[in-house]
């Protein structure tokens, strides 16, 4: 046990006597720093951009909401929508619409929406 409180006493004698570190330990010490910066730019970046597409998803989400809502739209409608229960098929009276919208890069969103007759 005293030898290793010696060897500890010399090693802290060693570092407390020289000036400084070497170029090696701060050529090593500067490569790790730019190592985690480097992956922490990449995960900003990469978090940066799937946080605009979801923006640019819900701004369009939202402009077909608007659209479809509107009274005299200009969507794809369809005339019948089928529910299966258990082999019944139940056809309600109503019209089926879709609206889609292309956003960003050539991405596609689309809302349908099932407005039953009063």
């Amino acid at each position: 046990m005293k030898a290793v409180f010696t060897k500890l006493a010399g090693i802290a004698n060693r570092l407390g006597s020289e000036g400084g570190f070497t170029l090696i330990e701060v050529l090593v010490a500067l490569f790790v720093f730019v190592l985690v910066v480097c992956s922490f730019v990449s995960l900003f970046t990469s978090s940066y951009l799937a946080v605009n597409v979801a923006g640019q998803r819900s701004q369009a989400l939202c402009e077909i909401q608007g659209e479809a809502e509107l009274p005299g739209r200009a969507v794809e409608v369809e005339d019948t929508l089928d529910i299966k229960f258990s082999g019944t098929t139940i056809t309600p009276e109503g019209e089926i619409i879709t609206v889609e919208k292309t956003y960003g890069q050539g991405r596609k969103v689309s809302i349908t929406y099932f407005i039953p007759c009063q």
